[in-house]
């Protein structure tokens, strides 16, 4: 289940459902659908409970237990719903105003300089000697290699 392969490869991550082309649609099918995806999402949810019980480890999570954000293409209703919703989910998540670790920042500028100046690659050792320099190092140093990947700055 596409549920799961996030939790294993991205915990803690947090979504929201959206529908779309719900002109295309009798009222009673987008209803039963939508009712059918909310289960699957829920259940998916309780299995993953079971199976990552280990307190560390943090939970993917649905907006609204997988209710799905209903989106008219033609019309577009729900449109101004869903942007709403999703400041509202955004103002509500654990990591919103979090500011970056220094050494985090300083990494990401000497990447993009480094970038600015022409040079397209970098070996891992080259990569963490100037993370080094930094003050990066051990765990840190993978949790920050995988910030700046998701955000596309490496």
């Amino acid at each position: 289940h596409w549920l799961e392969a996030l939790q294993m490869r991205i915990p803690g991550a947090q979504l929201m459902l959206a529908v779309t082309h719900i002109d295309a649609v009798e009222a009673a099918a987008l209803d039963e659908q939508c009712r059918q995806v909310k289960e699957a999402v829920q259940l998916c949810l309780d299995n993953i409970r079971r199976w990552s019980s280990d307190k560390g480890v943090l939970r993917v999570e649905v907006f609204h237990g997988g209710e799905s954000q209903r989106i008219n293409c033609l019309l577009g209703e729900g449109v101004a719903r869903l942007r709403a919703s999703v400041v509202n989910y955004a103002l509500g998540m654990q990591w919103y105003r979090e500011a970056l670790p220094r050494a985090w920042v300083m990494l990401r500028s000497e990447i993009t300089k480094r970038v600015r100046d022409g040079h397209k690659f970098m070996d891992f050792q080259e990569w963490k000697d100037l993370a080094r320099t930094t003050g990066l190092q051990g765990e840190l140093f993978n949790i920050c290699t995988s910030f700046l990947h998701e955000t596309g700055i490496v």
